[in-house]
């Protein structure tokens, strides 16, 4: 069946389920998708400029007032020390601080807005386990994509 068929009756079944009142599981990616709609509407409604580039062949989803933004959504994984998230697997590429500024995460339905450099190691890349227990103070922190983001090379000669 050709791809374009095949996605014709994928929706014809799902506008099907939805009319008998039968909820279908969605695919991670159609998670993701909703999620990354679902951050671009907040920031949206708190005034951010906002721009989708998740269709692009970026490492981020979001430009949210000029800073890259990655959504992730992921379910609960208990660890030794609390609760985290796998923000990658072990077979992908990691992310570095120079190609995202924040991510943004949810879990058991709640946000986290979490800065990239917050979970790096020294070298810039981004560690792909978090730790969320003691991440508390990012929870719907969403004010910190407020300021214009500031490139590398402007933010050292501030200093």
């Amino acid at each position: 069946m050709r791809k374009d068929t095949r996605s014709k009756v994928r929706r014809a079944v799902r506008l099907l389920a939805s009319a008998m009142g039968i909820k279908l599981e969605q695919s991670h990616s159609q998670k993701g998708r909703w999620f990354e709609a679902r951050c671009a509407k907040i920031c949206r409604n708190l005034g951010y400029q906002v721009i989708d580039v998740s269709k692009k062949q970026e490492r981020y989803d979001l430009l949210v007032n000029g800073h890259r933004v990655q959504c992730k959504t992921r379910k609960k994984q208990p660890a030794k020390n609390g609760f985290g998230v796998l923000l990658a697997k072990s077979s992908e590429r990691r992310y570095l601080v120079s190609e995202v500024d924040f991510f943004v995460i949810s879990y058991m339905k709640t946000c986290y807005v979490i800065p990239a450099k917050e979970i790096s190691n020294k070298g810039g890349e981004i560690n792909n386990w978090v730790l969320l227990s003691n991440k508390h103070h990012y929870i719907n922190a969403w004010g910190q994509l407020e300021g214009e983001r500031i490139e590398y090379e402007q933010q050292k000669k501030l200093f």
